[in-house]
């Protein structure tokens, strides 16, 4: 038998896989054949992805000028698949700049898959790294300079060309560092510095030049002689410095060398004719020729002058010495000097003022005189005699009979003229039962100059001390009816126990301010009080209205206020009324406003009543409605010693002012003359006793008239 392999035809298909069939064919020697014999198998489908040969990136460095395109070919990356052709695809081509034009990197990015699909899982990058590395260089050298004279400007520097092979060239000129020698000579180089964009730096080109040693000598520029005048008290140095001869040179500084300097008499002592003679040469010991001369006058043109002037004399009396003349001290830019003190004629007048003027010369030796110094000062004529317009008040004891008037001598200040007043006069100007009999006295007569003295003194005869005025109650006070008088209680007492409904008497001294004793009793009443305290009671002036305000400390069974006002302070009119409190311990504040008070002045005070119907009052505030322009304030209310009264006078005129108690009587009275406008003027209640009053000021032209209540307390 024959027995014969084969193999079924097929078709391949790696991508999907296929079939495979092998075959045995079998026959004997006569042609007799046997069943064929066949196994199948499966080729798989391809499902490996392909590899790449080499791994990523793949870094390639050229030069600028190497074919770029020629580099990515040759360095196409390679792969390798298990059943199938690869398939290389350029997934992306990115350029980066480098830091400058002929240095830059392109990146490839190359994905991988085979026929059937299968894609390799990475990329692989190509990395072509592009650089500049060779430097730039010039395209011809400089042409050659020729030396210069010391005085020749620097010849301007060539400008050169430059090639580079990549991007654009930089030259850079520049002078190499050199000492400049004038005398010797020295040489110049100049240099030129090549570079292109990434920084490759070329050969430098240089070209170097000789600057000739300076043998020329300087040249004058003045003529000679020079000629200067000068006066003796200018600065000579400085007057040769700016006068010397001049000259040139061309390369180098000149140097003026005096070689003689002598003196010619010219009159004065500090006259004379200074003669210099100089040479001329340069730095490099190149000479001049010839030499030159100053010429320079010397005179003595300018006068002295005095160191300060005289110190202002003061004006003298008629009866002074002269003062001595003070001695000055001057000055002289050149020579010696005299000074001569002087004084000016002058006529004295006896009883009239007359200058002195004192005088002073100054002259130097070459005769020019300075300004004379002068100083004046006036002798005054006697002066007024200054004596006072009155003389020490005079009070007398009781009973003491008017004395007779003695001469009053004067004197002027200065003691040039003096005497006695001889001519007196007495008048009465005043009668008083608190004041006693005031005389005026008066003294006059006239100077030998002419001048008319007066001189006044008040002489007053004291009165008996009056009765004073009792206020009586739970503790008596009492008011005396004249300034200066003191009371003293000598026996008794003048007060109880508050709220005891007790009585009882006392004897009170009173003294004058002359020394006379009167004797005086009242007695005192302790009644029940009524149960309120009030804290104030007051009133202020709200434009044309009248605001009243009140606080009480404390009430007991207070059933109200009865707001009263009076135009005369006797008879009262209800204004207003306001419930009390009834019964408290906390302050309570009451106020009422009175839209129309009357023209004048208005008088209120406040009617208290209590629960069972009794009642008392309150203190009494006056406030003034005025017709015309003006206001007026009394501070502080209540007061000790000093009241004082703000006020505005608009015409200047006159004012007096009158302190009344409440019975009418003046206690105290003042005439003041005020300037126009606002002020301030003081009263003095000293001499007056703790009490209620009414201050009064009347304006003695316009007839305008202020009244106002105030409270003299005790200091």
């Amino acid at each position: 038998v024959t027995i014969t392999p084969s193999v079924d035809p097929f078709t391949a298909d790696p991508c999907n896989g296929y079939t495979v069939t092998y075959r045995w064919a079998i026959v004997d020697a006569c042609g007799n054949a046997g069943t064929d014999q066949t196994i199948t198998f499966n080729v798989l489908p391809d499902s490996e992805a392909p590899t790449w040969d080499a791994a990523s990136p793949t870094v390639v460095n050229i030069d600028c000028t190497d074919d770029i395109n020629l580099a990515i070919l040759s360095n196409i990356p390679s792969a390798t698949d298990n059943c199938n052709p690869v398939i290389l695809m350029q997934a992306s081509d990115n350029t980066t700049p480098g830091s400058c034009t002929g240095n830059y990197s392109r990146t490839i990015i190359y994905s991988l898959a085979d026929n059937c699909g299968n894609a390799a899982a990475a990329t692989h990058e190509v990395v072509i790294n592009v650089s500049d590395i060779i430097a730039p260089t010039f395209n011809a050298a400089p042409a050659a300079i020729t030396d210069i004279n010391c005085n020749d400007p620097l010849p301007t520097q060539e400008v050169l060309s430059g090639s580079d092979n990549c991007s654009a060239v930089t030259i850079t000129p520049s002078v190499d560092p050199y000492t400049i020698d004038v005398c010797n000579g020295y040489t110049v180089t100049y240099r030129w510095d090549i570079a292109d964009d990434c920084g490759n730096t070329g050969t430098a080109e240089t070209m170097s030049f000789d600057v000739l040693p300076d043998t020329e000598a300087p040249t004058w520029t003045s003529t000679s002689p020079i000629n200067v005048s000068a006066s003796c008290s200018d600065d000579i140095n400085a007057v040769i410095a700016a006068n010397q001869p001049t000259g040139v040179d061309n390369c180098s500084s000149v140097v003026l060398t005096q070689t003689g300097d002598s003196n010619l008499p010219n009159g004065c002592a500090n006259s004379y004719i200074r003669i210099i003679t100089y040479s001329l040469s340069d730095d490099c010991g190149n000479t001049a020729p010839g030499t030159q001369q100053l010429f320079l006058t010397v005179t003595d043109n300018t006068a002295p002058t005095f160191d300060a002037s005289p110190a202002a004399v003061s004006d003298i009396s008629c009866s002074d010495p002269l003062p001595t003349q003070e001695t000055l001290t001057g000055r002289d830019d050149c020579s010696s000097f005299t000074i001569t003190p002087s004084v000016d004629a002058f006529t004295a007048s006896p009883c009239g003022s007359y200058s002195i003027t004192y005088r002073w010369a100054i002259v130097d030796d070459c005769g020019n005189n300075g300004t004379d110094e002068t100083v004046t000062f006036n002798v005054t004529a006697a002066q007024p005699v200054n004596i006072s317009a009155t003389q020490a008040p005079l009070v007398l004891a009781c009973g003491d009979a008017l004395p007779a008037g003695t001469p009053i001598p004067y004197s002027s200040p200065d003691g040039c003229v003096s005497g006695s007043l001889t001519n007196i006069v007495d008048n009465l100007i005043s009668s008083t039962p608190c004041d006693g009999d005031v005389y005026e006295r008066t003294w006059t007569g006239t100077t030998e100059c002419g001048q008319a003295l007066e001189t006044v003194q008040t002489i007053t005869v004291p009165p008996t001390p009056q009765a004073p005025v009792f206020v009586e109650g739970c503790e008596t006070t009492w008011t005396l009816n004249c300034p200066g008088e003191t009371a003293v209680i000598t026996s008794g007492t003048n007060s109880g126990v508050p709220n005891s409904d007790t009585n009882g008497s006392f004897d009170l001294e009173v003294t004058n301010a002359a020394g006379c004793v009167e004797t005086f009793s009242s007695a005192w009443d302790c009644p029940l009080i009524l149960p309120v305290e009030l804290l104030y009671f007051r009133g202020e002036k709200r434009g044309e209205d009248h605001f009243l305000e009140w606080e009480t400390v404390t009430e007991i069974n207070n059933d109200y206020f009865i707001l009263q006002r009076s135009t005369d302070g006797f008879h009262f009119i209800d204004l207003a009324y306001r419930q009390g409190a009834g019964n408290t311990t906390e302050p309570q504040y009451y106020s009422h406003l009175d839209e129309q008070p009357m023209l004048g002045e208005n008088y209120y005070r406040l009617k208290q009543y209590d629960l069972d119907g009794s009642f008392e009052y309150s203190n009494i505030v006056v406030l003034v409605r005025e017709a015309g322009n003006g206001s007026a304030s009394f501070y502080p209310n209540p007061a000790a010693d000093i009241l004082y009264y703000e006020g505005i006078n608009p015409q200047a005129e006159p004012i007096i002012i009158e302190v009344i108690d409440v019975l009418g009587r003046v206690l105290y009275q003042e005439n003041i003359d005020l300037p126009e406008g606002v002020f301030t003027h003081q009263i003095d209640l000293s001499s007056i006793a703790p009490a209620t009053y009414f201050v009064k000021v009347t304006y003695t032209e316009s007839g305008k008239t202020i009244l106002e209540q105030v409270i003299k307390h005790k200091p």
